[in-house]
């Protein structure tokens, strides 16, 4: 998605600055309109999700592969808060971001929940500790994301998303 540009402008903003209107636009999308977060991603674009201490994830490549988990994940009634945002610029003009802050999805277990890659089982694993009790409930979390430019801004060529128990 071409949100933020960088074109001779640039060195007015700084790599944080970027980073946390990256942030703010990717989360203020996942809670009003999830169904178009795919756009953030290109063709060759890696999604893996998972939790922390768990070794089951799910990965995805590709933006229609992105754009089909995200419509499968009832992510309609999300709300994120967040609480850090670190970026670092990295080779080739990209972008390094980090996130770390609590996520509320009220309507889907799905979200909290990966699939189990081994081949012997291949069953959706829950990701947390515990079974997931409430559809209320939040989970802290950790997405990192790798920003290249593209076109007139960024978009994400690698995101990992883990939830933390």
């Amino acid at each position: 998605m071409n949100l933020i540009s960088h074109n001779s402008s640039e060195n007015q903003i700084s790599a944080s600055d970027i980073g946390w209107l990256f942030v703010y636009n990717y989360y203020a999308t996942l809670t009003t309109r999830p169904c178009d977060l795919y756009l953030y991603y290109g063709r060759n674009s890696r999604f893996t999700r998972g939790v922390h201490g768990n070794d089951a994830v799910s990965q995805v490549v590709g933006q229609q592969a992105i754009k089909q988990l995200f419509s499968q994940l009832h992510l309609e009634n999300s709300r994120a808060d967040i609480s850090s945002v670190d970026t670092q610029p990295s080779s080739h003009r990209g972008l390094f971001v980090q996130v770390i802050g609590l996520i509320y999805n009220y309507d889907s277990q799905e979200f909290m929940t990966v699939a189990d890659n081994s081949p012997e089982d291949t069953a959706i694993t829950d990701i947390s500790s515990d079974s997931i009790s409430s559809q209320n409930e939040m989970k802290h979390f950790v997405q990192t994301f790798f920003l290249v430019p593209w076109e007139n801004g960024f978009y994400v060529l690698n995101s990992v998303l883990r939830f933390l128990n």
